[in-house]
């Protein structure tokens, strides 16, 4: 049931027992209204491997806003409503559990509804055929989360039995991979962050080979790039990490795994919180940056980037070092043999912040990434 909390599953794939534990799960956030969405594929599709198998090469480029298919269905022909409105979908509500409330567990929270939040978006749209390949056939690139309120605002708003609203909207169609924006709200209205998730169309006989993105001229329709404001986020170090940093070691669990057997994107989230904890616990960071249930402490962005594949008993080494004067938590995690599956930072305090899409993409591919 831990393992189905992270996700949405296909219906069809659930056993009895699977569903029983899916509701009864405590810490699930329930989605209502419930409607038919696809399982999400953010993190990686293929097969659990060591070492990890590396996507940064994936993402050579953004790919430009407009692109050329070999397919020129309709929307129509797709299944896709042709109203103006059917991409300025309501979102999806979640009713917040006790899970969803601390403040450590905020950026994995925001992950997961997103992720639940793009399913259901895919669905309400009615094209389940043409938009499956969109859902399973790609892989996460990164995530980018900007805070809009501090820690005793989102204490406040994100309480138990409350809902809040995440509604996604299609932001960028590029030739191999596509973007989502999404606005977080409390269930009054109040913004309580912003969302980017960049994806990364793949072939789905070797997840390590991107393709173009399938009916992408045809889904031009559905962007919606000015209604989110760009996400601000620190970006990831740009330099290797310090031989000091303090160094946390975890090992991937089954339930950590999407149903593909690949860590979940949003698990990623809890990760860096717990390594920083533990970096806490041990005197390796800044008071200021040390605990996020402190208010200096708390996200005021998060971004991750993910490099490569680590499924069910792959051992993780979480570094961790920060940076007093610009307020920021750096996260490297590698697999024993060296290779980085992901970068990360946790931006805290009134510091200036920069555009994701200043470097989400195309700071991807610097040469001293791509080579992992």
């Amino acid at each position: 049931s831990r393992r189905l909390a992270h996700q949405s599953i296909y219906p069809f794939q659930l056993t009895c027992l699977e569903l029983a534990g899916f509701l009864l799960s405590p810490s699930l956030s329930i989605v209502v209204p419930a409607s038919p969405s696809l399982s999400s594929s953010s993190s990686s599709s293929s097969s659990p491997s060591s070492p990890a198998r590396p996507l940064a090469h994936m993402m050579s480029e953004q790919g430009p806003t407009t692109t050329t298919t070999t397919t020129t269905a309709s929307l129509q022909e797709l299944g896709i409503s042709s109203d103006e409105n059917t991409a300025l979908t309501p979102g999806t509500l979640f009713k917040t559990l006790y899970p969803d409330i601390v403040a450590p567990a905020a950026v994995g929270t925001i992950l997961k509804w997103c992720d639940a939040a793009r399913s259901d978006y895919f669905g309400k749209l009615g094209a389940m055929k043409a938009l499956r390949w969109l859902e399973l056939g790609s892989v996460m690139r990164s995530n980018a989360i900007e805070f809009l309120v501090p820690l005793a605002k989102w204490s406040e708003k994100v309480c138990c039995k409350t809902g809040v609203h995440v509604r996604p909207h299609l932001q960028r169609l590029g030739r191999t991979s596509f973007a989502f924006r999404f606005t977080v709200s409390a269930e009054d209205g109040e913004p309580l962050a912003r969302v980017e998730s960049v994806l990364v169309s793949i072939d789905r006989r070797d997840p390590t080979k991107p393709v173009p993105v399938p009916n992408a001229e045809s889904l031009k329709p559905l962007l919606r790039p000015a209604l989110v404001p760009p996400v601000h986020v620190a970006p990831a170090s740009s330099s290797s990490r310090p031989p000091a940093a303090f160094v946390w070691k975890t090992v991937v669990r089954k339930s950590d795994c999407h149903a593909l057997e690949h860590i979940n994107n949003a698990v990623y989230g809890q990760l860096i919180e717990d390594a920083r904890g533990a970096a806490a616990l041990a005197g390796a960071l800044p008071p200021d940056l040390a605990n996020a249930e402190d208010a200096k402490g708390f996200p005021r962005a998060a971004l991750i980037e993910y490099m490569g594949q680590p499924g069910e008993g792959d051992v993780l080494n979480v570094a961790v070092w920060g940076d007093a004067e610009t307020g920021v938590v750096y996260f490297e995690i590698f697999m024993d043999d060296g290779s980085v599956v992901t970068k990360a930072t946790i931006a805290t305090g009134d510091h200036t912040l920069s555009s994701s899409s200043n470097f989400v993409g195309s700071s991807l591919a610097r040469p001293a990434v791509s080579k992992l």
